[in-house]
């Protein structure tokens, strides 16, 4: 990866990842799934309008939106269509073409929503992130160039529109059918985008992020965020709670990065210590991780391949084949350009 990096964010990217997959691959519910669902995905969103850019330092539209595409819609149709390919093969061998078609039309479909399955596609699953991203990115230059010329109050407006936007995406999502290319997900998820952008310029009194911090536990409790399905219950609270939970996470990976930075300064190499670099590696690459993860879940190599392995594999290692596949492919010539 070029330039400095903050490894801060890394850990916090890396754990959520973590925690993640494993909400993906092993049952949870009750106390732990209301844990991880209300921060890890906002949380992704934060980081992201943490790293956005001003409108200044945008030269074109059309630069950025085919920066963006590269960046966020050229992994998701690469994984796709190896999921395709995968697909084709199990049509070839069960003579049921429905395997290849299955993915095929899922890919072109693009969709978050399992709430409102039809036809039985498998929806984009965990990259329906990279697509509301894309779209979240867009949306939120179009505001901010809407709000330009506002001298006064112009960046608390970007971030109101951005709220108002994600508050009625919420109350009329219940009430369309499932919509294509996330489109609602963008909308709801674009007031964490904004709040990353707007906290990076202007960080709140200790007493806002105290606020937030002292809201979580009650958004744990009483909240709930679906953000795949654009859902958050009991919105002010939960949107708060998320922004406490991302900043706790903040604070514990601050103190981890500087830990590793001391035990660097005076040569430690226990490999207990390695762990948390484990977690900065998975956040620095956390994009083909997530798509591989992808790969992993609707591939059926579960049933497909290590079924017929004479070794146990639990549902769980599923996350570690994929982060094997991430290595592999950050390994393989052009496939790399893709996903880094």
């Amino acid at each position: 990866m070029k330039g400095q990096r903050n490894e801060t964010y890394d850990l916090m990217k890396g754990i959520a990842l973590i925690l993640m997959m494993l909400c993906h691959l092993v049952y949870t519910d009750g106390p732990v799934k209301q844990f991880i669902y209300s921060f890890h995905m906002p949380l992704f969103f934060i980081l992201a309008g943490v790293f956005a850019k001003d409108i200044t330092q945008i030269p074109s539209f059309k630069q950025y939106t085919i920066k963006n595409a590269k960046r966020l819609l050229l992994p998701y149709v690469v994984t796709m269509l190896m999921l395709c390919a995968w697909g084709g093969i199990q049509a070839f061998a069960k003579q049921d073409i429905s395997f290849f078609l299955r993915h095929l039309f899922s890919m072109l479909a693009a969709s978050a929503d399992g709430w409102h399955s039809q036809w039985g596609l498998i929806y984009a699953g965990p990259m329906w992130f990279l697509i509301a991203l894309f779209w979240v990115r867009e949306i939120f230059y179009g505001i901010q160039r809407a709000c330009a010329r506002m001298l006064k109050y112009g960046d608390e407006c970007i971030v109101g529109i951005s709220i108002l936007l994600s508050v009625l995406s919420v109350i009329v999502h219940p009430y369309l059918p499932s919509l294509p290319f996330c489109i609602m997900q963008a909308f709801a998820a674009i007031a964490f985008y904004a709040i990353g952008w707007y906290v990076h310029k202007y960080p709140m009194p200790w007493w806002g992020y105290a606020f937030c911090v002292l809201v979580w536990p009650f958004a744990i409790l009483y909240g709930s965020i679906e953000l795949e399905s654009a859902y958050l219950a009991f919105y002010p609270l939960s949107f708060i709670g998320a922004c406490g939970g991302t900043y706790v996470m903040y604070l514990l990976c601050k103190g981890i990065s500087r830990f590793l930075e001391y035990v660097r300064t005076i040569n430690i190499t226990h490999r207990t210590l390695q762990m948390p670099s484990l977690f900065a590696w998975c956040g620095m690459y956390s994009l083909p991780i997530l798509c591989m993860h992808t790969f992993e879940m609707y591939s059926d190599l579960y049933y497909s391949v290590m079924c017929r392995i004479p070794i146990t594999y639990e549902r769980v290692w599923g996350g570690a084949i994929a982060i094997l596949f991430a290595y592999i492919i950050l390994k393989t010539p052009y496939l790399k350009d893709v996903y880094k």
